[in-house]
Protein backbone atom coordinates (compact mmCIF):
# COMPACT_ATOMS: atom_id res chain seq x y z
CA UNK A 1 0.00 0.00 0.00
CA UNK A 2 2.54 2.30 0.99
CA UNK A 3 4.59 1.26 -2.22
CA UNK A 4 1.19 2.55 -4.28
CA UNK A 5 0.84 5.66 -2.63
CA UNK A 6 4.50 6.71 -3.09
CA UNK A 7 3.99 5.78 -7.07
CA UNK A 8 0.66 8.32 -6.91
CA UNK A 9 2.70 11.15 -5.50
CA UNK A 10 5.64 10.90 -7.88
CA UNK A 11 3.36 10.99 -10.85
CA UNK A 12 1.10 14.17 -9.25
CA UNK A 13 5.28 15.55 -8.42
CA UNK A 14 5.88 15.01 -12.45
CA UNK A 15 2.40 16.19 -13.61
CA UNK A 16 2.50 19.15 -11.64
CA UNK A 17 5.91 20.23 -12.89
CA UNK A 18 5.40 19.80 -16.55
CA UNK A 19 1.70 21.42 -15.73
CA UNK A 20 4.04 24.42 -14.23
CA UNK A 21 6.56 24.38 -17.37
CA UNK A 22 4.00 24.41 -19.79
CA UNK A 23 1.86 27.36 -18.17
CA UNK A 24 5.34 29.05 -18.14
CA UNK A 25 6.32 28.30 -21.88
CA UNK A 26 3.33 29.27 -22.44
CA UNK A 27 3.12 32.63 -20.70
CA UNK A 28 6.69 33.70 -22.55
CA UNK A 29 4.81 32.21 -25.61
CA UNK A 30 2.24 34.71 -25.14
CA UNK A 31 4.05 37.57 -24.11
CA UNK A 32 6.16 37.49 -27.03
CA UNK A 33 3.79 36.50 -29.80
CA UNK A 34 0.44 37.34 -28.41
CA UNK A 35 0.44 40.62 -27.39
CA UNK A 36 2.03 43.91 -29.43
CA UNK A 37 2.25 47.17 -28.86
CA UNK A 38 3.08 50.19 -31.23
CA UNK A 39 6.35 50.31 -31.97
CA UNK A 40 8.71 53.31 -32.86
CA UNK A 41 8.79 52.17 -36.02
CA UNK A 42 5.00 52.77 -36.91
CA UNK A 43 4.00 55.90 -39.25
CA UNK A 44 2.51 58.27 -37.77
CA UNK A 45 -0.55 60.59 -39.83
CA UNK A 46 -2.20 63.48 -37.28
CA UNK A 47 -4.61 65.65 -38.73
CA UNK A 48 -3.77 69.66 -39.20
CA UNK A 49 -5.89 69.92 -36.93
CA UNK A 50 -3.36 69.90 -33.92
CA UNK A 51 -1.77 72.56 -35.08
CA UNK A 52 -2.02 75.89 -32.64
CA UNK A 53 -1.60 78.96 -34.38
CA UNK A 54 0.89 80.78 -32.07
CA UNK A 55 -0.76 84.05 -32.44
CA UNK A 56 -4.85 85.19 -33.89
CA UNK A 57 -6.07 81.73 -33.27
CA UNK A 58 -9.27 83.32 -33.81
CA UNK A 59 -7.99 83.81 -37.76
CA UNK A 60 -7.43 79.74 -38.05
CA UNK A 61 -10.31 78.04 -39.23
CA UNK A 62 -11.03 74.95 -38.31
CA UNK A 63 -14.48 74.15 -39.06
CA UNK A 64 -13.74 72.04 -42.27
CA UNK A 65 -12.21 68.26 -40.97
CA UNK A 66 -10.30 68.04 -44.03
CA UNK A 67 -7.79 70.80 -43.11
CA UNK A 68 -7.12 74.02 -40.57
CA UNK A 69 -6.65 77.23 -42.72
CA UNK A 70 -5.14 80.67 -42.25
CA UNK A 71 -7.46 82.79 -43.30
CA UNK A 72 -5.48 85.77 -41.27
CA UNK A 73 -2.28 87.46 -42.36
CA UNK A 74 0.83 85.22 -42.40
CA UNK A 75 0.76 83.17 -39.22
CA UNK A 76 3.06 80.52 -37.58
CA UNK A 77 1.38 77.35 -36.70
CA UNK A 78 3.25 74.51 -34.29
CA UNK A 79 2.45 70.80 -34.47
CA UNK A 80 3.32 68.43 -32.13
CA UNK A 81 5.25 65.28 -33.09
CA UNK A 82 4.69 61.65 -31.09
CA UNK A 83 7.83 60.14 -30.05
CA UNK A 84 7.80 56.73 -29.07
CA UNK A 85 11.30 55.74 -28.74
CA UNK A 86 13.76 57.89 -26.82
CA UNK A 87 16.77 57.13 -28.81
CA UNK A 88 15.48 57.01 -31.58
CA UNK A 89 15.56 58.79 -35.16
CA UNK A 90 13.44 60.62 -37.42
CA UNK A 91 13.20 58.30 -40.36
CA UNK A 92 11.04 60.76 -42.46
CA UNK A 93 8.79 63.44 -42.02
CA UNK A 94 5.80 64.90 -44.54
CA UNK A 95 3.85 67.99 -44.35
CA UNK A 96 0.63 68.01 -47.06
CA UNK A 97 -0.02 71.36 -47.45
CA UNK A 98 -2.00 73.49 -49.68
CA UNK A 99 -0.72 77.09 -50.87
CA UNK A 100 -2.43 79.15 -51.87
CA UNK A 101 0.12 81.65 -53.69
CA UNK A 102 -2.55 83.72 -54.57
CA UNK A 103 -2.80 86.06 -51.72
CA UNK A 104 0.55 87.63 -51.05
CA UNK A 105 2.98 85.07 -52.83
CA UNK A 106 3.89 83.77 -49.38
CA UNK A 107 4.76 80.15 -50.18
CA UNK A 108 3.85 77.67 -47.13
CA UNK A 109 7.22 76.94 -45.32
CA UNK A 110 7.82 74.29 -42.55
CA UNK A 111 10.53 73.43 -40.58
CA UNK A 112 10.98 70.48 -38.47
CA UNK A 113 13.01 71.24 -35.21
CA UNK A 114 14.84 68.87 -33.03
CA UNK A 115 15.14 69.98 -29.68
CA UNK A 116 17.39 68.76 -26.48
CA UNK A 117 16.37 67.16 -23.75
CA UNK A 118 17.00 70.39 -21.75
CA UNK A 119 15.50 72.75 -24.13
CA UNK A 120 19.21 74.32 -24.57
CA UNK A 121 20.20 72.92 -27.82
CA UNK A 122 18.29 72.25 -31.24
CA UNK A 123 18.78 71.68 -34.68
CA UNK A 124 16.20 72.69 -37.60
CA UNK A 125 15.34 71.41 -41.33
CA UNK A 126 13.09 73.59 -43.58
CA UNK A 127 10.77 73.13 -47.14
CA UNK A 128 9.17 74.84 -48.47
CA UNK A 129 6.23 74.68 -51.35
CA UNK A 130 7.38 75.70 -54.85
CA UNK A 131 4.28 75.01 -57.20
CA UNK A 132 1.00 76.35 -55.24
CA UNK A 133 -1.84 74.39 -54.72
CA UNK A 134 -1.87 70.78 -53.52
CA UNK A 135 2.08 69.76 -52.41
CA UNK A 136 3.73 67.80 -49.89
CA UNK A 137 6.84 69.03 -48.02
CA UNK A 138 9.56 66.26 -47.52
CA UNK A 139 12.23 67.05 -45.46
CA UNK A 140 16.10 65.97 -46.09
CA UNK A 141 17.11 64.50 -42.70
CA UNK A 142 20.53 63.42 -43.66
CA UNK A 143 22.95 64.95 -41.39
CA UNK A 144 19.66 65.99 -39.12
CA UNK A 145 21.30 66.10 -35.54
CA UNK A 146 18.49 64.29 -32.71
CA UNK A 147 18.95 64.43 -29.72
CA UNK A 148 18.09 61.70 -27.00
CA UNK A 149 15.28 62.12 -24.93
CA UNK A 150 14.25 65.37 -26.42
CA UNK A 151 11.47 66.25 -28.37
CA UNK A 152 10.27 67.04 -32.17
CA UNK A 153 7.82 69.78 -33.64
CA UNK A 154 6.94 71.15 -36.76
CA UNK A 155 6.99 74.70 -37.41
CA UNK A 156 5.05 76.03 -40.78
CA UNK A 157 4.40 79.66 -41.89
CA UNK A 158 0.92 80.42 -43.92
CA UNK A 159 -0.41 83.33 -45.89
CA UNK A 160 -4.13 83.82 -45.79
CA UNK A 161 -5.96 80.94 -47.16
CA UNK A 162 -3.20 78.68 -46.88
CA UNK A 163 -4.17 74.99 -45.11
CA UNK A 164 -2.60 72.31 -43.26
CA UNK A 165 -4.13 68.92 -44.13
CA UNK A 166 -1.90 66.62 -41.92
CA UNK A 167 1.69 65.66 -41.36
CA UNK A 168 3.28 62.41 -41.14
CA UNK A 169 6.57 61.02 -39.29
CA UNK A 170 8.10 57.31 -39.26
CA UNK A 171 10.86 56.91 -36.56
CA UNK A 172 13.79 54.19 -37.35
Amino acid sequence: MKCKQESNSRMRAVVGFVAISVLGLGGVAIGDFGTQSAMASDNKIVSGHACMSLNRYSQTDRSNPEFIENTGNLQTYMCPVVRDDPNGNLDFVRVRTYDNNSHHGDPVMCTVWAVSVDGTSSNASSVQTTTGGLETLEFALNGFIEFDYGHYVIECSMGTGDQIVSYRTNED
